[in-house]
C-alpha cells in the first residue's frame, strides 16, 4: 500500500513532460500533501519561512539548524534535519532565470526526472540526482527568488512520498 501510496504522488508531481507549451499541472497541499499525511499517519507541523514569504510542511521528527555562516554565504537560507543528522530539507538561493531554461539546464546537468508544475500557485521544477538520492523542487518565491529546496534522501519509498508531501506543501505564506 505505501508503495502504491507513493507512486501516486510521484505521478501527482510528474506528469510533465519537458515541452514549454504543454499545460503545466496542479499540484496542492490539499489533494496531495494532506491526504497521504493522514494515510501515512504522519506528524509535522507548517513552518512559515518569513525572509522566503512562504511556508513548508515539517515532519515532527525535524527541527530547524542555524545555517552556519559558510552556508549562508553559499546561498543556505534554512536547514531541517532529523536528530541523526541523515534526513535533510535545505533551501538555496538560486540565480534567477527562467523555469524552461532551469529545466533544460537540469537535464544537461544529468538530473532526472526534472517537470514544471504549479505547486499551490507558485511555479516550479522538481527533478533528481538518484546517484546521491536527493530530490529537488526549484521555484519562484513571492519576492521573485528562485528558491531550491532539497531533500535527502529519498532512496526509499517511504523517503519518495515524503519528498512528495513537502514539496507539495509550498506555497506563499499567509
Amino acid at each position: 500500500m505505501k508503495k502504491f501510496l507513493a507512486l501516486m504522488m510521484l505521478a501527482c508531481i510528474a506528469l510533465l513532460p519537458l515541452v514549454s507549451n504543454a499545460e503545466v499541472p496542479v499540484v496542492t497541499w490539499d489533494a496531495v500533501g494532506a491526504p497521504a499525511v493522514e494515510s501515512l499517519g504522519l506528524e509535522g507541523e507548517f513552518k512559515t519561512l518569513p525572509e522566503l514569504g512562504l511556508a513548508i510542511w515539517v515532519p515532527g521528527t525535524m527541527n530547524y539548524i542555524e545555517p552556519t555562516a559558510d552556508q549562508a554565504a553559499e546561498g543556505a537560507y534554512v536547514i531541517f534535519a532529523d536528530e541523526d543528522c541523515t534526513l535533510f530539507i535545505t533551501a538555496l538561493h538560486q540565480d534567477g532565470m527562467t523555469l524552461d531554461a532551469f529545466a533544460e539546464g537540469a537535464v544537461a546537468a544529468g538530473y532526472t526526472d526534472a517537470e514544471i508544475v504549479n505547486v499551490n500557485g507558485l511555479y516550479a521544477v522538481t527533478y533528481k540526482d538518484d546517484e546521491h538520492s536527493i530530490g529537488f523542487i526549484t521555484l519562484v518565491d513571492t519576492n521573485s527568488n528562485m528558491i531550491t529546496f532539497n531533500f535527502s534522501p529519498i532512496n526509499t519509498d517511504l523517503a519518495q512520498a515524503g519528498f512528495s508531501i513537502i514539496a507539495s506543501s509550498l506555497m506563499p505564506m499567509e
